[in-house]
Formats: structure tokens, sequence, C-alpha cells
């Protein structure tokens, strides 16, 4: 096992305890890119749902480049 595999699936889990302390129990990990978790969570709103993106800079240029195409509205 990777050395930082078992920090990675530390902070999942506390990452899960913090969201669910605020009754927000659908929380996803793991993807390879913004498309990639945006485009999932995308399919798992209704259409009146809020998605919430927040991180680095380069994270939420990521998200801008979406809206950019047309995927965010």
């Amino acid at each position: 096992m990777r050395p930082w595999s078992i920090q990675e699936q530390r902070l999942k889990t506390l990452m899960r305890e913090i969201f669910l302390q605020t009754a927000i129990a659908n929380v996803s990990f793991g993807f390879n890119n913004f498309t990639e978790a945006f485009h999932q969570a995308k399919s798992r709103i209704n259409h009146d749902g809020l998605l919430v993106v927040f991180g680095s800079f380069f994270l939420i240029s990521d998200c801008l480049t979406e809206y950019e195409k047309g995927e965010l509205t």
C-alpha cells in the first residue's frame, strides 16, 4: 500500500464525518479531474438543485471553463 494511501483514506473518513455533521450525506471522493467530478455531481442533482464548488484557484478555473462551455447552465 502506498504510504499516502493511508493518509488519503483518513482524510476521506474525516471529510465524510464533517459533511454528515452538516446533514450532507451524499459525498464522493477520488475523482481524477474536475470534469469527471462535475459530471458525476450534475447527474445526481435535480433540476432545481444547487451544486457548490469550492477549492483552489485551479479548481475554480476548471469550473469556469465548464461554465464557458455551457455545461453549468
